[in-house]
């Protein structure tokens, strides 16, 4: 976003993404284009507020996350322990009973 300088005037652009490229879009210039710069700023600031917000939240799941995969860890560990002491073993990632 931003002010560029033509000759001795400022202009304000809006930068814009479409189809994988960026655009220029002109807004104006003067008081006009200023009041929109600041308002374009303020909204700058409250997506990136909220984007830390949701960062924050996901960064809270982190734990929950460890966790969960800890018990997976540990029920597998659990799971494969029965079956071989029960006289089970793996051929080709298949659990079967072996041979006497």
């Amino acid at each position: 976003m931003g002010w560029e300088q033509r000759g001795t005037n400022s202009y304000y652009y809006r930068k814009e993404r479409s189809a994988g490229r960026v655009r220029s879009l002109y807004v104006g210039r003067g008081e006009s284009a200023v009041l929109t710069a600041q308002l374009d700023a303020m909204q700058r600031e409250e997506r990136e507020a909220q984007r830390a917000k949701e960062r924050k939240e996901l960064r809270g799941f982190d734990s929950i996350d460890q966790t969960i995969d800890n018990l997976v860890r540990l029920s597998s560990t659990l799971t494969e322990a029965i079956l071989i002491a029960g006289g089970f073993h793996q051929h080709k990632r298949q659990w079967r009973k072996q041979k006497a």
